[in-house]
């Protein structure tokens, strides 16, 4: 897990977004590829309300995919929370220019 950690920092730039804002991190603890993850935010991190969601018993983008009875709870609240980042960052442009959504 540390190998693969240290390797997507390497390759990928590592988590340096603070020049970032509005990003949702979310990670399964059965993706087996959650250790390459973002796996705290703060200001060292991102610039500006980036949450961060770990799906238990999730995989990678369960939280993406359309809604199944078989989803366990934890998936729907990350889709919840989600929805709820989502609508505090788009609420101001809608109010600007008057849409509802």
């Amino acid at each position: 897990k540390q190998w693969y950690q240290r390797r997507v920092v390497i390759t990928a730039g590592g988590f340096n977004f603070k020049s970032a804002s509005q990003i949702f991190f979310s990670d399964g603890n059965l993706d087996p590829w959650s250790a390459g993850g973002v796996q705290q935010v703060d200001g060292e991190v991102c610039g500006y309300d980036c949450p961060k969601f770990l799906i238990k018993d999730g995989a990678h983008h369960l939280d993406l995919r359309g809604s199944n009875e078989n989803d366990p709870s934890s998936v729907i609240e990350a889709r919840y929370t989600e929805i709820e980042a989502i609508s505090r960052w788009i609420s101001p442009l809608a109010r600007q220019r008057k849409v509802d959504f």
